[in-house]
């Protein structure tokens, strides 16, 4: 990616089989990007929040992704970038996003 620090960046959670959820935020000159990710019944959760002039690539392991409910593509600054049987990549627009992730 070769735009300005922090216009796009990616995240990519890391799930180790110990650790029930993690979570982090970092302030930057467009404002702060939050990440927090939990374990479910289900499979797992990731709440982005991306600051406005930016776009966030999330890469999530997992099939049956949802995004605020709904399918991806089907939500507003939402694009599907790539989808395999074990990896889907997501461009999201400046907003908050709540994604879950079947296992």
């Amino acid at each position: 990616m070769s735009e300005p620090a922090f216009r796009r960046f990616r995240v990519h959670p890391y799930l180790p089989e110990n650790m029930p959820a993690c979570s982090g935020s970092i302030e930057t000159p467009y404002g702060r990007i939050v990440s927090a990710w939990k374990k479910t019944a289900s499979g797992w959760s990731l709440h982005i929040e991306v600051p406005v002039s930016c776009k966030a690539v999330v890469e999530l392991e997992g099939t049956g992704v949802t995004v605020d409910g709904s399918a991806p593509d089907s939500c507003p600054g939402v694009s599907t970038e790539s989808r395999t049987d074990a990896m889907t990549v997501l461009t999201l627009e400046c907003g908050k996003y709540d994604i879950a992730v079947a296992r």
